[in-house]
């Protein structure tokens, strides 16, 4: 036999044995000692800053954010908003009891109101012009229960006492003062409430403040959160249509890539790099994880059930094919010269 069909007899039997359900069985056993050997190797010996970083900066380009994430994002996005929209399941059915347990412990805890934020919204011209419509019709109800031309405790009421006698003239007479109290009384009631609907809403962003940490208040935000267990899921997105919801989604991934992309954003970015290294580069991936408290249990089996296909993919491929070939060549190249020497 020659040299040349040796040759192709041995890459035919490679690249068919990489593919092979014997190389799929001993995947398993490759990826558990490598995810070994992993975790005991020095993170320096792993990687580098400049890798990461260049990694992380190849991911956050404009084009790469138009090419992959924006597309991905937005499908992604979409499919969660419909199946949000079909799911009859209530926002508790997520929220086990110890979840909650640790929610109502996280609602108890003082200084949750952000007061600059509720002041901000309180001076809103749209919150002012709510409070004097609110008062308005506060001041008008309350006008007329306790008006002695209209409350039945009133004139109303002594001169049903009076019978036939208290709607003659007087009658007539005190529905015309009545009219002109009303009259005039509206302008007035409305000229008070354009400074004073300010006061109130200051007094209110005061009273909020103050009492924000109350058992009343701790209640409210507790019994706020109970009742979003009880919501089905469809119902909190039910004012959402697409339109919205394709303006809320492209103005996150605008902000994402504005963020990414932001000189300030990327030298802090790198110097947390630079600073998680000169920490635990000597350290090996086991030593880092567990000084953070995390305790790898990788199911390799599992892993590498999932990554299988993948690698079986690639493996076959035109390229590693051809790559397989170079390799195997060189190695016959070598003997000849080793020969001809």
């Amino acid at each position: 036999m020659n040299v040349a069909t040796l040759r192709q007899r041995q890459l035919a039997f490679f690249l068919e044995r990489i593919v092979s359900d014997a190389a799929k069985s001993e995947w398993e056993a490759h990826l558990r000692a490598g995810l070994s050997a992993l975790l005991e190797a020095k993170l320096s010996s792993v990687t580098t800053p400049a890798a990461i970083n260049r990694a992380l900066d190849a991911a956050t380009t404009t084009e790469h954010f138009k090419r992959m994430v924006r597309p991905i994002s937005k499908a992604v996005h979409a499919e969660l908003l419909h199946q949000g929209r079909t799911r009859d399941a209530r926002v508790g059915d997520y929220v086990p009891a110890g979840a909650r347990a640790t929610i109502d412990e996280l609602l108890g805890r003082p200084g949750l109101m952000n007061e600059p934020l509720l002041r901000r919204i309180l001076e809103q011209e749209a919150m002012e012009e709510t409070m004097r419509d609110v008062l308005f019709d506060a001041l008008k109800e309350f006008n007329e229960r306790v008006n002695p031309f209209v409350a039945d405790w009133g004139l109303p009421g002594i001169m049903k006492k009076l019978g036939p006698f208290g709607f003659g003239p007087l009658g007539k007479s005190i529905e015309g003062v009545r009219a002109e109290f009303d009259r005039r009384l509206e302008p007035e009631m409305r000229k008070f409430l354009q400074t004073f609907s300010r006061k109130a809403l200051t007094r209110t962003g005061d009273l909020l403040t103050k009492n924000s940490d109350s058992p009343k208040f701790i209640t409210l935000r507790k019994a706020v959160a109970s009742w979003l267990y009880e919501q089905e899921i469809r119902q909190l997105l039910g004012g959402v249509d697409d339109t919205g919801a394709g303006l809320a989604h492209e103005a996150a991934m605008t902000i994402s890539e504005h963020v990414a992309q932001l000189a300030g954003a990327r030298a802090e970015r790198r110097a947390a790099i630079a600073a998680f290294f000169d920490a635990h580069a000597d350290k090996t991936l086991r030593e880092v994880l567990a000084h953070f408290g995390a305790e790898p249990e990788i199911d390799a089996g599992a892993l590498a059930e999932a990554t299988w296909p993948l690698l079986e993919t690639v493996l076959r491929s035109d390229h590693v094919r051809q790559w397989a070939d170079r390799l195997l060549g060189e190695f016959w190249d070598t003997q000849a010269a080793a020969g001809a020497g």
